[in-house]
């Protein structure tokens, strides 16, 4: 068997088994929201630890539709997951279930991951801490501001809006119009905009 040939047979393989985890967490999902889906929480904690974190991430949020406190030990694990959105998706999850501590610790785990990360770590930290909604994410956002990366920037500007707090107005104002990358100061203008609206 050439090595094209193999490729191709693990490509169609991580396909099927894709296909197969978004179907188990989508039916999971939909008999969850009837108040029915306890049956597939062992599925789903078994995808709590997919190679793709876009299933890991899927996981989290079905488990917390599903409604079972019993996977909040395994959601408290995954908080601490290597792709910031996957532990954002775990931390609402935990919250969804009850877990008071849940979006403050994911809060603390994703600013140092928007500090320390790679540049996709700190881009899909800061999208995570727009998600979660939390006024302790305002600083490590505003600092984001400053990062060398644009869709860094971006993206904290963004967060930076849906945040609703009108102190980020300035800095936003500021971005809108100062940064060098036109698809960063569009989003700052967007996100103040979106500042100003709450106001009124």
């Amino acid at each position: 068997m050439d090595i094209s040939t193999r490729v191709s047979q693990e490509r169609s393989r991580r396909d099927s088994l894709h296909h197969d985890a978004a179907s188990v967490i989508s039916t999971a999902t939909h008999n969850g929201l009837r108040g029915d889906g306890e049956r597939f929480v062992g599925e789903l904690l078994g995808l709590l630890h997919s190679l793709d974190p876009s299933i890991r991430s899927a996981a989290a949020t079905a488990l917390g539709v599903i409604g079972d406190e019993r996977v909040i030990p395994s959601l408290r694990s995954a908080v601490g997951d290597p792709d910031p959105s996957v532990a954002a998706a775990a931390a609402l999850a935990r919250a969804r279930l009850g877990d008071r501590s849940a979006p403050q610790e994911a809060c603390e785990r994703l600013s140092e991951q928007l500090r320390d990360g790679d540049s996709e770590q700190r881009a899909l930290a800061a999208r995570a801490l727009g998600a979660l909604g939390l006024h302790d994410a305002y600083g490590p956002l505003v600092d984001a501001l400053s990062d060398r990366e644009p869709d860094v920037r971006r993206d904290a500007a963004d967060a930076l809006g849906r945040l609703g707090d009108t102190h980020a107005s300035g800095v936003l104002a500021a971005m809108g119009f100062n940064d060098p990358v036109d698809r960063v100061r569009s989003v700052a203008l967007g996100a103040l905009a979106r500042l100003v609206s709450t106001e009124h």
